[in-house]
């Protein structure tokens, strides 16, 4: 173990020697500590404007580290770093990376020559496989850029390849040149099929992982983690225990912005004050930052909804002397028996039935306001339309039936700018001005579920029903521009909902995205989500799952 310890030390000393030999001594050299729960994928390097982290193995191998030092340099020297992620998917980050890559190489291999001739042989140390995944795709494509004789044969390939010539030959030389190529390229690979995950995409082993290129915060600290926390770290577990996540109290409440903690699940811990929440109650204007204009509202003609019979039937409550029933009243059998012997007309009502008693119920409906929402369904209305009618409809039935209803909705750019929009309190009455709020509700962005169901929850335990429950309706999985990890708001969410239900609070979901089933059946269990494959029927599934919380 010391042996290796000193191989690492010593490596880094000599990748900082390099660095400072080109004028970047500011650029320290360190392990990449893996955390505990190790990814599938072997680790990639991190570059930051202030470190370089490396995986152990990559500095147990010498033969990797010119090429390191001369990839860091590329970006260092040529690539404005932190770039905004604006509205662009993961495979179209991907594939801008990659040709950034190519352009950063290619200026340091003119300034450079002989690290430039160290970059291209770095990329054909392995031969890229002929399959039609993203990683072989991507490997292609670096070589047939970095060595242009270099015959792929593949159109995609071609084409990015004569695309970045092209650029690359009238004088584009700006990282900005290459945006719209990238864009086509991955729109290209979307039509054909191929699926982009993250956790499967293995890059050449000399270059970083993106983070420096984007501005993306959590993609840095993911991998930092490990040596921030080395003395933190905590086994993982299936949910944390209760009390790391207290509710806010009602003084609190009337703050405008909260943090909330969330779960790293490769780690196994819990990152506090990650996650930077926004409340907008009903009495604030619509924010200035909504990136979507206003619009004007909806006015449709909306159906009666009905809720489910029977769930107001409370067998705790009894009804005695009742004309019929399902078990009988010895008392007013006995009583009977009674009367019979003494000579007197005995009373016939024997039975006992369930009766019927106003419960006390608290139910939120949280709105995933999410860019997907827009998408439009066969009848030409969007999610979004058919979400705010349903939760109209449910809150006027269900207020009408004496339970507490509230609408709530939310949607995320980044773990900095969670908005969680209060559009219907509870007791509130759904006059004109609640519908008008309700109507002229946006979508926009991501969905960072998890915050917004622990700020719901910590709303939800100030209501005195003795039930309360939150009816999600979302299109699918949760994402966020800053997450790359498929898997982790999925296990943020079911942590965050596994908290909730040990404090009393019932969770369901209604999902119109049939392909995210596992997923939603991850965060909520098997018996606590639906799947609405038709938006025109979610009003009618979500009285159902209503009713069904009721129970």
């Amino acid at each position: 173990m010391r042996r290796l310890d000193d191989a690492v030390g010593h490596a880094c000393a000599r990748i900082d020697m390099a660095l400072r030999a080109f004028g970047h001594g500011g650029v320290r050299a360190a392990v990449l500590a893996t955390p505990m729960a190790a990814p599938a994928p072997a680790p990639t390097i991190v570059l930051a404007p202030s470190g370089l982290m490396l995986p152990e193995d990559v500095l147990l191998d010498p033969r990797l580290h010119r090429a390191v030092v001369a990839h860091a340099l590329a970006h260092l020297r040529h690539t404005p770093p932190a770039w905004p992620v604006g509205k662009n998917k993961a495979m179209t980050v991907a594939v801008l990376s990659l040709l950034e890559d190519a352009r950063a190489e290619r200026l340091l291999g003119a300034e450079l020559p002989g690290l430039g001739r160290c970059l291209e042989e770095a990329l054909f140390v392995d031969e890229a496989e002929p399959g039609l995944d993203f990683s072989s795709l991507a490997l292609r494509l670096a070589q047939a850029i970095a060595r242009p004789g270099h015959a792929d044969g593949n159109y995609w390939v071609e084409k990015g390849r004569e695309g970045f010539e092209r650029i690359w030959q009238s004088g584009g030389h700006r990282r900005e040149d290459y945006t719209a190529l990238g864009q086509m390229l991955a729109n290209d690979l979307g039509q054909m099929r191929v699926r982009m995950d993250p956790d499967q995409y293995h890059r050449p082993r000399h270059r970083d992982d993106d983070s420096y290129l984007w501005d993306h915060p959590a993609m840095a600290q993911d991998a930092t983690l490990a040596l921030q926390a080395s003395d933190a770290r905590q086994p993982a577990q299936a949910s944390p225990a209760p009390a790391q996540w207290e509710s806010p109290d009602s003084s609190a409440l009337a703050s405008k912005r909260f943090h909330y903690p969330e779960w790293h699940h490769r780690a196994g811990l819990l990152r506090e004050n990650w996650c930077s929440l926004e409340d907008i109650g009903p009495e604030s204007p619509p924010s200035s930052s909504h990136p979507s204009s206003p619009r004007t509202p909806t006015r449709r003609a909306r159906r009666v909804l009905r809720l489910p019979h029977g769930h107001d039937l409370d067998r705790a409550h009894r009804l005695r002397r009742q004309w019929e029933g399902e078990t009988l009243d010895i008392n007013a059998a006995i009583d009977a028996a009674v009367a019979r012997r003494g000579g007197s007309m005995p009373d016939p009502r024997l039975f006992i039935t369930p009766g019927r008693r106003a419960r006390q119920v608290s139910v939120l409906v949280l709105l995933d306001l999410s860019q997907s929402a827009n998408d439009l369904g066969h009848d030409g209305l969007s999610l979004l339309e058919r979400e705010r009618e349903a939760a109209m409809m449910l809150a006027t039935a269900a207020g009408a039936a004496g339970h507490r209803v509230a609408v709530h909705g939310f949607h995320s750019n980044t773990r900095h700018a969670v908005r969680y929009v209060r559009l219907l309190e509870f007791g509130q009455p759904l006059d004109a001005a609640a519908h008008a709020r309700i109507e002229r509700q946006e979508a926009a962005w991501s969905t960072r579920l998890g915050a917004a169901l622990r700020h719901a929850s910590g709303r939800l335990q100030m209501e005195p029903a003795a039930r309360r429950a939150i009816l999600v309706v979302t299109d699918g999985a949760p994402s966020d521009i800053d997450v790359h990890d498929p898997r982790h708001l999925v296990e943020d969410t079911r942590v965050a909902i596994a908290v909730a239900r040990r404090l009393g609070i019932r969770c369901h979901c209604l999902a119109v995205d049939g392909h995210a089933t596992d997923d939603v059946r991850r965060m909520f269990g098997a018996r606590g989500f639906d799947i609405v494959a038709d938006h025109a029927a979610l009003p009618t599934r979500l009285a159902h799952a209503f009713g069904r919380l009721l129970v």
